[in-house]
This record gives C-alpha cells, sequence and structure tokens, in this order.
C-alpha cells in the first residue's frame, strides 16, 4: 500500500478543533490526525498488523503460531513526528524524552481468515509544557507508554562511554537471530537488520545495521526498525557475556523486553532523515536480580543499557542512556 502526505480541513466545533499539520511533518505515516481541546493535544493513527507491512515480522511465539506486536521503537517514533509538529521546535537539533515507561505490549490482531487485518487506533497525547517538558502518553487498549518530552540542541554520547577499538570477540549475526527464535522472538526480515556479525567484549559490543531497501525512510523520523534493531546489539551482549553477570538460567536463558528510558534522543535537523547504514555503540550498564516474592507473583530481573547510533557520515541520531530491560522467572 501506498502511503501519501495527509492534509486536513480545518473544523471547529464545540471547543474541540482537528487543523491541518504543517507539510514538514504531515506525511509522517504515524503521526496521524491531530486534535486539541483544552491545551491537551491528540494525534490519532490506525495502523493494522499489515499496514504498515514492517509490523507483520515484529512477532511473538514460534514460526508456526507467531503473533504480531507493536515495537516499542514505534511508540517512541509517534512521539518523535508529534514533536516535529510543535512551532517551538524552531532550530533545534534534537527531541529528547525522558523519564520513559513502557507499560504494557499492544498486540495486533491478524483478523478472520479472508478479511483484511484488524485496526488499532494509537492515540499520541501530548500536554502542556511543564518545567521539565512536554508530558505524553501513547494509548490503545489502555495505556502503553507516558514520559516527557522536550527539545535539545543535539543527541549527545552518553557519559563514560569506551573505545570500540578493543571490541575483539565476534558473534555471529545468524548465531543471534537464531537464539531469540529458540525463545520466542521469530522475528522477520524488516527486524534482522543487523549485517555481518557483531563486535563484543564483555560488556560493550558494535554492529552495522542495514536498513530495508523497501523501507520509505521519508514517512518517520528515524525508522522504527532501526531503533529496534538497535536493541538486538544489546540482546547479543547480553547472551554472549551472561556469565560474567553470574545470573540464573532464568535469566540467561530468558527473554528480555524493554520497559523503559531514562532517556531518549533522536536528531530533529532532517525529515528525511539518512538511510544508513547506521553504526550502533552498545553498553551493559548493569544487571540486578530481585528477591524471589513471597506473595507468588514473579521473579524480575533488569538490565540497563546505554546505546548510540550513529549515520554513515559520524554524526550522532539516536541515543539510549538508562534503557531497561526486564526479564521474568515463569
Amino acid at each position: 500500500m501506498k502511503y501519501h502526505p495527509i492534509v486536513f480541513l480545518v473544523l471547529l466545533t464545540a471547543g474541540v478543533s482537528a487543523f491541518a499539520i504543517p507539510d514538514a511533518v504531515a506525511c509522517y505515516r504515524l503521526l496521524g490526525e491531530r486534535g486539541v481541546e483544552g491545551g491537551v493535544q491528540t494525534y490519532t493513527a490506525k495502523v493494522s498488523r499489515l499496514s504498515p507491512e514492517w509490523l507483520d515480522h515484529h512477532v511473538v511465539g514460534t514460526a508456526e503460531k507467531a503473533m504480531a506486536v507493536y515495537p516499542a521503537a514505534a511508540y517512541l517514533d509517534g512521539i518523535f513526528t508529534a514533536m516535529m509538529a510543535q512551532p517551538g521546535k524552531g532550530d533545534s537539533g534534537a527531541i529528547a524524552l525522558s523519564h520513559v515507561e513502557i507499560l504494557k505490549p499492544l498486540p495486533l490482531m491478524a483478523g478472520k481468515p479472508g478479511a483484511p487485518a484488524k485496526e488499532a487506533s494509537i492515540v499520541t497525547t501530548l500536554r502542556e509544557p511543564t518545567h521539565g517538558g512536554m508530558p505524553f502518553s501513547i494509548a490503545s487498549r489502555g495505556e502503553h507508554m507516558k514520559g516527557t518530552a522536550a527539545f535539545a540542541n543535539a543527541v549527545t554520547e552518553p557519559a563514560n562511554w569506551y573505545d570500540p577499538s578493543r571490541l575483539t570477540v565476534l558473534f555471529p549475526v545468524k548465531e543471534l537471530y537464531k537464539t531469540l527464535a529458540d525463545r520466542g522472538l521469530p522475528y522477520g526480515e524488516s527486524f534482522r537488520l543487523l549485517d555481518l556479525d557483531i563486535r563484543i567484549q564483555g560488556e560493550v559490543g558494535r554492529a552495522s545495521i542495514v536498513p530495508h531497501a523497501s523501507h520509505d525512510f521519508t514517512q518517520y523520523v528515524l525508522h522504527p526498525t532501526v531503533i529496534d534493531n538497535a536493541l538486538h546489539v544489546v540482546a547479543a551482549i547480553l547472551i554472549s557475556s551472561h556469565a560474567q553477570w553470574k545470573v540464573p538460567d532464568w535469566v540467561a536463558n530468558g527473554v528480555a523486553l524493554p520497559v523503559g528510558f531514562d532517556r531518549v534522543q533522536v536528531s530533529a535537523l532532517s525529515p528525511t532523515q539518512e538511510k544508513g547504514p547506521f553504526l550502533c555503540d552498545a553498553k551493559i550498564t548493569g544487571v540486578t536480580v530481585g528477591e524471589v516474592p513471597t506473595d507468588g507473583s514473579k521473579q524480575i530481573a533488569t538490565a540497563t543499557y546505554d546505546l548510540i547510533l550513529r549515520d554513515g557520515k559520524g554524526r550522532a541520531v539516536f541515543s539510549i542512556t538508562g534503557g531497561r530491560l526486564q526479564f521474568r522467572n515463569h
């Protein structure tokens, strides 16, 4: 399916307005229709398992019976695009999100045989600025993500970064994707973008991400498949070096899901963005295993990490500081 720039007519009714989005951001796929009521902005986008088509490749389960799940990276692009539409953007070089919480997953229904996939409405809400920025939330079947959004001068490198020249261990990409599939994440081709082998040494790693040729980068601030594949570098480090963290088997052999970020930054300089390849550097900053609960709930372990993504010219285009992945003891 082809997607074209969206143009909305001005409509004023009962204090609710829906109005034209600036041309520079009107074509963003995950922005959707904009409305304002009482100073609160909402953007409503319609998606399904097959629209955009790459969503059908973000799956959990087994290869024979896989369920598509809306990726956290797509929520991030939704708020990035909403911020690009703000009149206060000016010449800001980056968008910065802070105190981001991922609350629950959103399964995408396949629909009955022969019928179109069921649509889901993704509603991104931006509230009036406070001292720390604009509080946001993203909801569909309940609330899925929340945090605060603001503008920044540029994407910055996480503190206490490392020298990538010391990365000497090669972790095969094929082994990574086989391991993820065996653990219930049989990703399709849009989420298998890591090129060549991943260079790892202890808690740090580096990999090249080559976007799929069919993806239209003009529809996104930074394509969600690129962001999601950056998290695969983190997964590779955890799989390769779990022994040094001295974790139990259910962590070493488990699946970690993203639950939040202290800070996320993306370049806001180019609405069309580079098409790659991108270079991702990632670092595990800690792994903690919680106490065994006495109330019957699941025991939890959390891995924290930082990462930075650079384009072909070496410019920082995306970073995560204080990312959190969570394991549950089943």
